[in-house]
């Protein structure tokens, strides 16, 4: 029997603690790990996969919808330690994953740290110094859009780009489960459009939330939020009135 779940990853950022929400899914045959948190973080990862009953020792891919840090981050130390893991992710994306090109969002910060006064640069400075310590990985896949990985009844690439320019969500369609990544977020117990401040084109956005009414969708997992249940469709609905609304 195959099973999906959300990974509460919790620890503490300054004085609040924060939670991420990887996704595992595995049968007896075939386990996938979608987004590794931050670095340093693989720890949690392994110690959340073994309280529900999974172990990393049989991890066959790990995909990774964008980049960014806390998706990425403990990507490189759970390849050195598990190497026999296959790294997937869309073409746009590995590009960065891999350190080919600079992330947007070192580029980003970057030409902020240009325009801040001397006094105002030290956090920016900050930041721009964990991007760039975060280890590259070379990614094994290309997962295109609309390509179907067999195993675990079949998982669907959507290109949904907006929040990053190649991230990707994960439609598993056997049991009708959507791995948003950060296209989607849930907050007190309610779907919600992608996050405005670290969106990078919120009109993509849009209409990759658009693509998800084409599937049947019963239940969506997001990275930040973690799972929401319901009327998935009705939901769907809901953000993007809302987002016409916010725009």
């Amino acid at each position: 029997m195959t099973r999906i779940v959300a990974l509460p990853v919790r620890f503490n950022a300054g004085n609040t603690e924060r939670t991420l929400f990887p996704v595992i899914a595995g049968d007896s045959k075939t386990t996938v790990l979608i987004d590794t948190g931050f670095p340093g973080q693989l720890p949690l990862l392994e110690a959340a996969a073994e309280q529900e009953g999974f172990s990393f020792s049989s991890l066959a891919y790990v995909v990774i919808t964008h980049h960014d840090i806390d998706h990425m981050g403990s990507l490189a130390a759970l390849k050195k330690k598990y190497p026999f893991v296959q790294i997937v992710a869309s073409a746009i994306e590995a590009d960065y994953i891999s350190g080919v090109k600079k992330s947007p969002r070192l580029e980003m910060a970057e030409e902020r740290l240009a325009m801040l006064p001397a006094s105002e640069q030290k956090a920016t400075r900050d930041y721009i110094e964990t991007l760039q310590r975060v280890e590259r990985v070379p990614v094994d896949k290309l997962f295109k859009e609309g390509e179907l990985m067999s195993c675990l009844g079949g998982i669907l690439a959507i290109s949904t780009p907006g929040h990053m320019r190649g991230h990707i969500s994960l439609y598993f369609e056997a049991m009708k489960v959507l791995v948003a990544g950060d296209a989607l977020g849930v907050r007190d117990g309610k779907l919600q459009m992608a996050d405005p401040y670290y969106t990078l084109n919120m009109a993509q956005a849009k209409d990759s939330v658009q693509k998800f009414l084409k599937y049947d969708i019963r239940k969506i997992i997001c990275y930040h939020g973690g799972l929401f249940e319901g009327d998935c469709r009705k939901a769907l609905e809901g953000v993007l009135d809302s987002w016409h609304v916010n725009e």
